[in-house]
């Protein structure tokens, strides 16, 4: 690394978006151009990936990061 210099760190672009889903709802099937983190509030949350069911957090829970994801 030379001095003063930031060597493999590259400038990139972020979207940042809320999202207010109401009891029961969903974003329904997407993708995402690159990577991906979502974040969510203390309330009950979980997702269905490729099939599977993965509960994510709960009510009352401590953990605020849900996802995230880096798209191949």
């Amino acid at each position: 690394m030379r001095r003063g210099g930031r060597r493999g760190v590259r400038r990139t672009d972020v979207v940042v978006r809320t999202i207010t889903l109401a009891p029961g709802g969903s974003t329904g099937w997407h993708h995402h151009q690159g990577q991906a983190l979502a974040v969510g509030r203390p309330a009950g949350c979980d997702v269905w990936g490729c099939g599977e069911y993965i509960p994510l957090i709960s009510p009352g829970s401590p953990h605020f990061i849900v996802f995230a994801a880096a798209a191949g």
